[in-house]
């Protein structure tokens, strides 16, 4: 007669070739990556537009910190990208975390530019005397103190909310500390 075939017991499965995975959430991955390129996108906007708006600055009259709030800017964006690629993960990202984040960042990123703007020819690179500067009570200068700085740490805040690396958060609070 006909044998049926024994059926095989289940393998176990084996281990994953390659480098571990640094983020594998168990939901929300495609929302995590929609906001990983918001995040990104939004810091490459930041980046052009201080960087655009470095020619068109006003003349300091007195220059009372040279090159330190540049020198600042580019040493915590650099530190942020690091830590959010090699930092240590909290593991909590939902899809809602993920969107939070990026709502905030670019939240964030239209404070500041709202702020740059607003600011027009009394903006300088350096914390300085400008010729013939005004003081700015308009926009966002009339409802918060240092609106580009405030934005600047909302866009740090919902980077850390979409990486939550603790490094992140730790980079954060170092920030609005300085």
């Amino acid at each position: 007669g006909c044998r049926r075939p024994t059926p095989h017991p289940p393998t176990p499965r084996s281990p994953p070739r390659g480098p571990p995975r640094r983020f594998a959430p168990t939901r929300g991955l495609a929302a995590h990556k929609s906001a990983t390129i918001t995040v990104a996108t939004a810091w490459a906007l930041f980046a052009i537009r201080w960087l655009a708006g470095l020619r068109g600055g006003a003349r300091s009259e007195h220059v009372v910190a040279s090159g330190g709030n540049a020198g600042w800017t580019v040493f915590m964006v650099a530190a942020g990208a690091a830590l959010a690629r090699y930092g240590y993960r909290l593991r909590f990202a939902t899809s809602q975390s993920s969107a939070a984040g990026a709502a905030i960042t670019v939240a964030g990123l239209g404070l500041s530019v709202w702020a740059r703007n607003e600011l027009g020819r009394n903006w300088s690179k350096d914390v300085a005397l400008v010729e013939r500067q005004e003081l700015v009570t308009t926009g966002p200068y009339a409802r918060v103190r240092h609106p580009i700085y405030t934005g600047f740490i909302g866009m740090a805040v919902g980077t850390a909310l979409v990486f939550e690396t603790v490094g992140l958060f730790a980079l954060v609070a170092v920030q609005a500390v300085f």
